[in-house]
């Protein structure tokens, strides 16, 4: 037996008042899943030097668009220093298993190691949006000029070919 604790209706999202911008952010290229068990995937993104707050995040991705194979997703904030971030093999470039330099590896999240020293999001398929309290926000830009967006693929029947890009909706705000 089960209980549906959430409602049958999925909920409709509205970002927050305050928010005057957003930005999609996952893997591109699209990364192909291969046929590999579990996988690590990250990959780095520049969010620039303006100072801004994050109020709310989104996933953009659902089983029906990238079947079972996202288990769960993290967004590492990882300071202003490419150099520190790519140090610990994780590229800009493309997604690929995190910290690893083989595709075929599972990859090693990078959660609490090197430059990535906190979280911006983390989500499941299903999950809620995620609003912050109207008087808080998380900070980009400046010294959280580096994001690494990260997804645990859960792949036990190893298929090939699925591809995933996007993967979360950050909406902001320019007034701190």
């Amino acid at each position: 037996s089960s209980i549906d604790f959430l409602g049958a209706a999925p909920l409709t999202f509205s970002p927050p008042a305050d928010a005057d911008g957003s930005f999609v952010r996952g893997f591109s290229p699209p990364f192909q899943v291969a046929a590999i068990a579990t996988q690590y995937i990250c990959q780095v993104h520049d969010v620039g030097t303006t100072l801004r707050h994050v109020v709310a995040a989104e996933q953009v991705y659902s089983t029906a668009s990238y079947g079972p194979y996202v288990h769960h997703v993290l967004v590492h904030a990882c300071g202003a220093d490419l150099d520190a971030v790519t140090d610990m093999d994780l590229r800009q470039d493309a997604a690929f298993p995190c910290q690893k330099t083989s595709l075929s590896s599972k990859g090693t999240s990078p959660s609490g190691t090197g430059a990535c020293t906190s979280i911006l999001y983390g989500g499941a398929v299903g999950g809620d949006p995620f609003v912050l309290p109207e008087e808080a926000g998380l900070l980009l830009g400046g010294e959280v000029r580096y994001i690494v967006v990260e997804a645990h693929l859960d792949n036990p029947a190893l298929h090939t070919g699925a591809n995933i890009s996007d993967i979360v909706r950050f909406h902001t705000a320019s007034t701190l």
